[in-house]
C-alpha cells in the first residue's frame, strides 16, 4: 500500500489497521562481500594509475534461520490446543519481527518477484503419523555443507527441528511459488486501546497465512516451516528426496482440534461472568456478608507484641466509591491503622499499602539514591534562603549569586525520577497480586470480569510510603508536608501522560490535578492467553460517545488484565486484537472490499472452484487472489498481497459488559 509521506505512514487513527504488502530488511540475512579498489595516479598524464591498491571483506546479516525465540511470536490461529469449529478457517501466524519473511527467498515467482521464505503447512491427523519429526542437529539435514553459512556463525552441531515429509504428500499440500507470494503480509495496528507497551502508537507485525483449511472432527497441526531456495533452481538440491522423503526445518508448531461447536472470540468472551469485585456473601452470617460486601478480606494478624488477631484488609481495588479522607504525609504505619468499633476490628489496609511503599522504594535503588539527594537539596535551598532573609534583614539585598547549569539540570533530572517512578505507582505498577487482590479465587475466579473503583486513600499512602525515605525528624516531616500536594498532582499528572507518551491518545482534559474518580475492569480469562493484544475501550453515563481517558492496561499475571481508567466507569467494549482477526474461506463466504474492508460482498465466481487439491482441503490461492482482483476491477500495483488478506478477514464483533445492575 502506497502512502504519501512518511507522516502520513507513521499516523494512524485509533482502532484502525493498515495492510502492507511488505516490509523488506535493508539488506537481506547472508554472507557478503565488499570490496574496495584505490587506484594510486600520480602524473595525470598517464593513461592507466601506478597503482591499485583493492581491499575485501566478508560480513554477514545475521537473521533467524533454523530457530524462532517464543518472544518472536505474537499470536496463532487457531490458538495453541484450542478446541472449535475452525472448518472454514485457514491457520496464521502473527510475528513481531515484521522483515523477517522476507529476510530470505525461497526463489523467483512468475512475476520476478523475490518470494517470502517462511510458509505455513497444515497437516490432518492421519497425516501426522506419516511424518518424522525431532529436535536434530544440522549435520543431519542431508546436505548439511550447502546449508551451513559458517561465516555467519552458523555450526553444524546447531540443533533445529527437522521433518521429514513424504515426498508426493508435500507435493500436493505445499504452496507454489506463486502462492507464497500472496501468504505475507504486514498489519500495522493501533495500540491506543492495548495493553501498556513501549512500541510507541502503533506496532507492525508480519503475518503469515496457510493455504489449507482444518480437517473436521480431528487433531489437526501446523508448522511454520523454511522454503528457503525451495523455487530456485540452484539450491533445489538441498530438499532433494531421501528414501521418498523431504526435509525440512521447522521453525513453530501448534496443534488445535477442529469440532463442531463455535470457539470464536465472540463465544470465549460469552463465557465470562460479570460482577463487582468483592468476594461473595455470607448469608449465614451478618457481619461476615458486611465485611464481605465492603470488599475486605479477613487475615490473620500478628501484633508488635505477639498477640495474634484476624484483621481487616482490602486492597487499592474496591466494589464501590470511597471519599478521600486520609490525612498525609505520616511517620509510620501505625498512624493509619483503623479500628471498626461496629465491628471490633482493625483495618490494616492504609498502613499494608504506606509500608508496602515504603519496601518497594528502598527495593529499587535508582528511585532511593534520587529522592535522598533531590530532598537533601531541598532542605539545603531551605536553609540558604532563610540565611539569605536573615542576612537581608541585617545588611539589605545581596546579590544571591548564579547557579551552574549542571547544578540545574541535575536537579531536574532527580525529580524527574522521583515523579517518573511515583506516577508508576500511581497506575500500580509493581503491586504483587495478592496486595491488589487478597483472595483472588473468591474474588476473581477463573472466567469472570469484574468492575472496580480505586481507593484513592489507598494509592496515596502507597506513594507516601516511598516517599517517606529519609523522613526521620519532624524537620523532615514539615518539608514533605510543605511539598505533599504539589508532590500527588504532579504524579497524578505524569501517571495521565504515560500513555500519551506511548502513543496513546486518550488523554484527559483534567491537566495538572490530582485524580478525582479512578475506575476499571480485572478479566480473568484464557482468553488473554489466546488473544494477546485485546482493545478495550471504556465509557461512562450519559451520551454514547462518553469514553473515558485510559490510565493504564496491563497484565498481572499471564490470564490476568487490568484496565484502569480516569472517570466512573459504565460500560466495557472488548474488541479482538485487529492483528489477529483471521481469515475465512467457504462456498458462502463474504468479500470485504480490497481497496478499505469497509463491506462485504458475495463473490461474483464460483466458489466450489477455490481448491487446487480439493479432497485435501489445499487452496488455489494465486487462483483466488486472480478472482478477487478481477471482480474489483483491481490491476496490479493496486492489488497485492495487503489487499488479498483484507479480501479475506473474517468479520469481527467486540462484547459490550455493563456496570449497571451488578
Amino acid at each position: 500500500m502506497d502512502m504519501n509521506s512518511e507522516e502520513e505512514m507513521n499516523q494512524l487513527p485509533e482502532g484502525n489497521i493498515r495492510f502492507l504488502q511488505q516490509k523488506r530488511p535493508m539488506l537481506k540475512a547472508g554472507v557478503y562481500d565488499i570490496g574496495i579498489d584505490h587506484e594510486i595516479i600520480i602524473n595525470k598524464g598517464l593513461d592507466k594509475p601506478e597503482d591499485t591498491i583493492s581491499v575485501s571483506k566478508k560480513f554477514a546479516v545475521r537473521g533467524e534461520r533454523f530457530q524462532l525465540d517464543a518472544g518472536d511470536i505474537h499470536s496463532t490461529f487457531p490458538p495453541e490446543n484450542a478446541a472449535g469449529d475452525f472448518s472454514r478457517c485457514l491457520p496464521h501466524i502473527v510475528l513481531k519481527t515484521d522483515t523477517l519473511p522476507w529476510e530470505r527467498s525461497a526463489g523467483v515467482s512468475v512475476k520476478k518477484e523475490q518470494t517470502p521464505w517462511l510458509a505455513l503447512m497444515l497437516f490432518h491427523e492421519d497425516e501426522i503419523s506419516k511424518i518424522v519429526e525431532g529436535t536434530r542437529k544440522l549435520s543431519d539435514l542431508s546436505r548439511p555443507d550447502e546449508w551451513l553459512e559458517s561465516k555467519s556463525g552458523e555450526s553444524l552441531d546447531d540443533q533445529c527441528t527437522i521433518l521429514e515429509v513424504p515426498e508426493d504428500l508435500l507435493g500436493e499440500i505445499a504452496p507454489s511459488v506463486d502462492d507464497l507470494a500472496w501468504l505475507c503480509h504486514i498489519r500495522q495496528v493501533s495500540n491506543d486501546r492495548k495493553e501498556d507497551t513501549n512500541d510507541g502508537h502503533k506496532s507492525d507485525f508480519a503475518v503469515i497465512i496457510g493455504n489449507r483449511l482444518p480437517e473436521m472432527g480431528k487433531k489437526n497441526r501446523v508448522h511454520l516451516v523454511s522454503l528457503e531456495g525451495y523455487y530456485d533452481k540452484e539450491r533445489k538440491e538441498w530438499y532433494a528426496p531421501v528414501d521418498g522423503r523431504v526435509q525440512l526445518v521447522s521453525l513453530k508448531s501448534w496443534d488445535f482440534t477442529s469440532k463442531g461447536e463455535s470457539h470464536s472470540f465472540t463465544d470465549e468472551m460469552g463465557e465470562l461472568v460479570p460482577g463487582v469485585l468483592k468476594s461473595p456473601g455470607a448469608a449465614d452470617d451478618q457481619l461476615k456478608d458486611q465485611i464481605l460486601a465492603s470488599g475486605y478480606t479477613l487475615l490473620r494478624h500478628q501484633m508488635r507484641q505477639g498477640d495474634k488477631t484476624v484483621s481487616l484488609y482490602r486492597g487499592p481495588l474496591v466494589p464501590s466509591s470511597v471519599p478521600l479522607t486520609i490525612k498525609l504525609p505520616i511517620t509510620c504505619a501505625d498512624e493509619v491503622v483503623r479500628l471498626y468499633q461496629e465491628w471490633g476490628l482493625f483495618d490494616v489496609s492504609y498502613a499494608a499499602a504506606w509500608q508496602l511503599g515504603r519496601l518497594l522504594a528502598l527495593q529499587n535503588r535508582d528511585f532511593s539514591i534520587a529522592l535522598y539527594q533531590w530532598k537533601r537539596e531541598r532542605r539545603l535551598k531551605t536553609l540558604i534562603q532563610k540565611g539569605k532573609e536573615m542576612t537581608e534583614e541585617a545588611l539589605g539585598p545581596i546579590d544571591p549569586g548564579a547557579r551552574e547549569d549542571s547544578e540545574v539540570d541535575e536537579e531536574i533530572d532527580r525529580y524527574a525520577e522521583v515523579n517518573r517512578w511515583l506516577a508508576g505507582l500511581k497506575t500500580l505498577s509493581d503491586i504483587p497480586l495478592h496486595y491488589l487482590v487478597p483472595d483472588l479465587e473468591t474474588m476473581l475466579p477463573e472466567k469472570s470480569i469484574r468492575f472496580f473503583h480505586v481507593d484513592l486513600n489507598w494509592t496515596q499512602s502507597l506513594t507516601d510510603g516511598a516517599f517517606s525515605l529519609g523522613r526521620a525528624t519532624t524537620a523532615d516531616l514539615r518539608h514533605d508536608k510543605e511539598s505533599h500536594l504539589t508532590i500527588n498532582i504532579q504524579a497524578d499528572h505524569t501517571a495521565r501522560m504515560l500513555r500519551k507518551n506511548l502513543g496513546s491518545d486518550s488523554d484527559s482534559e483534567n491537566g495538572e490535578k490530582s485524580f478525582e474518580t479512578i475506575t476499571g475492569i480485572l478479566i480473568r480469562s484464557d482468553i488473554i492467553v489466546n488473544w494477546p493484544g485485546l482493545e478495550v475501550e471504556a465509557y461512562g453515563d450519559g451520551e454514547p460517545d462518553n469514553r473515558l481517558p485510559f490510565i493504564c492496561m496491563k497484565r498481572l499475571a499471564d490470564n490476568i488484565l487490568i484496565c484502569l481508567f480516569e472517570g466512573e466507569l459504565a460500560r466495557a467494549d472488548i474488541h479482538p486484537p485487529a492483528e489477529g482477526l483471521h481469515y475465512c474461506v467457504e462456498e458462502n463466504m463474504m468479500l470485504r472490499d480490497p481497496r478499505n474492508g469497509a463491506s462485504l460482498k458475495a463473490p461474483d465466481f464460483d466458489t466450489g472452484q477455490l481448491f487446487r487439491q480439493a479432497d485435501l482441503n489445499v487452496l488455489d490461492v494465486a487462483g483466488l487472489a486472480e478472482k478477487i482482483k478481477k471482480q474489483f476491477k483491481l490491476d496490479d500495483p493496486q492489488f497485492t498481497s495487503a489487499q488479498f488478506g483484507l479480501s479475506l478477514i473474517a468479520p469481527g464483533n467486540h462484547v459490550t459488559f455493563l456496570k449497571a445492575g451488578l
